[in-house]
């Protein structure tokens, strides 16, 4: 998937369940150091998250912690 910085302005924020883990991603409530913070839940808990500048680093950031996370990858069907 490739997404534009300029697509996320339009919305509050992205989501997408990943490999049975739900990914959020929204715009950094900080003004002064902008990016997107990503959030990466498994069962309601939260396993990681971080800030990146670029929307579509944060998808593949997020991600790369779901495939690379065990907590993630398993029980998956």
């Amino acid at each position: 998937m490739n997404v534009t910085s300029d697509s996320l302005t339009i919305c509050t924020s992205y989501e997408e369940v990943f490999l049975g883990c739900d990914v959020y991603i929204e715009h950094n409530p900080d003004k002064w150091r902008d990016g997107f913070v990503w959030s990466v839940y498994k069962n309601g808990e939260e396993v990681d998250s971080d800030l990146e500048f670029g929307l579509n680093d944060a998808i593949t950031a997020a991600r790369n912690i779901v495939t690379s996370d065990k907590v993630c990858t398993a029980n998956i069907i």
